[in-house]
């Protein structure tokens, strides 16, 4: 059986943790998509540092969906809200950034949760 890529995972983890589809304002917190993610792919550990000695959250999650919010590639699937970082400045930790899904993202959504019926649908619960 497939399984879902981190890129499936991410958009999935957004939709369940964000602004429920059809509301415009909103978004989800980074650190709850990430260790949603995290618990998807049997990695999530309450108890495991995921910062470095300098502060930074180093969980590769975090850099994939930064990277899926800043992509100039279109159409589009995840939005970003926050400082998300620049080429100078490192972007703020997952707990003070949010992300939405993008029209293209929902459809997306849709379909993700249709080939993976295991992982729980906002609307299943």
């Amino acid at each position: 059986m497939e399984s879902p890529t981190q890129e499936d995972l991410i958009i999935m983890a957004v939709a369940l943790h964000g602004t429920p589809r059809g509301r415009v304002t909103g978004t989800a917190n980074g650190m709850r998509v990430i260790r949603q993610v995290l618990i998807w792919q049997d990695c999530w550990d309450p108890a495991e540092d995921l910062y470095n000695e300098d502060g930074r959250f180093t969980h590769p999650v975090y850099p994939a969906l930064i990277q899926m919010a800043l992509s100039d590639v279109e159409p589009k699937k995840i939005d970003g809200a926050g400082n998300l970082g620049t080429d100078m400045v490192w972007c703020s930790t997952p707990r003070y950034v949010g992300f939405g899904l993008t029209a293209f993202g929902w459809e997306c959504e849709d379909a993700l949760f249709d080939k993976f019926p295991a992982y729980v649908r906002a609307d299943d619960e």
